[in-house]
C-alpha cells in the first residue's frame, strides 16, 4: 500500500466546507493504534483547516506548520474512536491561514486549539496539486478509504546525562526513511512538527515524573508553539526541557529543540495541580 494519504493523513471525511471560512470533518482511528499523543490530534485539526485553505486557492498553495497560541488537552484518545473535527478559519489567503479548532470523541472534547497560524507556500514545492485536489474530492464525497492508518513509528528519546538542575535533555534521531514522509511531504520530506511536539511533551512528562511530588501534577496543555525551521530525514535533534513552578497550582516546562546551535522549535508545556 502506498503511504500517500495513509501514513500521516488524519482526515478521512469532509462533512461540510464553507470554503476558506469553516470546515467540519472526521477521522476514524483504527483499533490497533492504541493511545495517540494529543499533538497528533492537533495535526488532524490543522490538516482539516489546510484542506479548506487549499481549496480556497485552487490547490496552488498550501499551509505549513508555523505557530500556535494555545492548545488545551482535555483527555486522551485510543484506537477504535471516531474523531469529530472542526476548524474555524479566521484568515485565509495566498499568504497565510489562521484558525481555531476542536476535536471531540463521542461528544467529549479532546483538544481545543486557538490562534494557530500557518504560512502558505507554493503547493508544488511539497506535493502534487492534482493529487491534493483529487483527494479533497474523495474526502468530500465520502469515497476516501477509512481505517488504513498503520499507526505511528517509535521515535525513542535518548537521554543525555548529566543534567543541569531543573533541566533534562535528550537526543531525537529523525529517521532516514519513514512512512509518514510519504504524506509529509512527497516532494520534500519534512519531519512533522506535531511529532516533534509529542516528543517535547514526552520529555516534559519525564521531567515532572522525576519530581518528588510528581503524582500531584497533570498535563493540561501547551502554548507558544513555534516551528522555526524545516527538519529533514536523518537529522539529529537535541531536546531540552526546563521546569519552573509558578505557584502552588501551576508548573511550566519550557522545551526547545536544536540542530547544533540552531533552535528549530520551542513550546511551553503546562501542568496543573490535580
Amino acid at each position: 500500500m502506498s503511504d500517500r494519504f495513509c501514513a500521516y493523513t488524519f482526515v478521512d471525511r469532509i462533512v461540510e466546507d464553507e470554503v476558506g471560512k469553516h470546515i467540519v470533518g472526521e477521522f476514524w482511528l483504527p483499533d490497533h493504534c492504541g493511545e495517540i499523543p494529543s499533538a497528533v490530534v492537533c495535526e488532524a485539526v490543522g490538516q482539516l483547516a489546510a484542506w479548506s485553505a487549499m481549496k480556497a486557492v485552487d490547490f496552488k498553495r498550501r499551509p505549513v506548520a508555523g505557530i500556535c497560541g494555545m492548545v488545551d488537552f482535555k483527555t486522551m484518545t485510543n484506537g477504535g474512536s471516531l474523531w469529530k473535527l472542526e476548524s474555524e478559519l479566521i484568515q485565509c489567503d495566498e499568504e497565510a491561514v489562521s484558525y481555531h479548532g476542536t476535536a471531540s470523541v463521542d461528544g467529549e472534547l479532546i483538544v481545543r486549539m486557538t490562534d494557530s497560524l500557518g504560512p502558505m507556500v507554493a503547493a508544488d514545492r511539497f506535493d502534487d496539486p492534482g493529487q491534493l485536489r483529487a483527494h479533497y474530492d474523495r474526502l468530500r464525497s465520502g469515497e476516501a478509504e477509512r481505517g488504513i492508518f498503520p499507526g505511528l513509528p517509535e521515535l525513542p528519546l535518548e537521554r543525555i546525562e548529566p543534567a543541569e538542575l531543573g533541566e533534562i535533555s535528550a537526543h531525537l534521531q529523525i529517521p532516514e526513511e519513514a512512512g509518514f514522509f510519504g504524506d509529509h511531504f512527497p516532494l520534500k520530506p519534512v519531519f512533522p512538527g506535531t511529532l516533534l511536539m509529542a516528543a517535547h511533551t514526552e520529555l516534559a512528562d519525564q521531567l515532572v515524573g522525576e519530581r518528588s511530588d510528581a503524582e500531584v501534577w497533570a498535563k493540561v496543555g501547551v502554548n507558544d508553539v513555534k516551528i522555526r525551521r524545516f527538519m529533514s530525514p536523518g537529522q539529529l535533534l537535541t531536546l531540552v526541557a526546563r521546569g519552573e513552578q509558578v505557584d502552588d497550582s501551576t508548573f511550566h516546562v519550557y522545551c526547545e529543540s536544536r540542530i547544533g546551535k540552531r533552535v528549530t522549535s520551542s513550546v511551553r508545556v503546562n501542568f496543573s495541580h490535580r
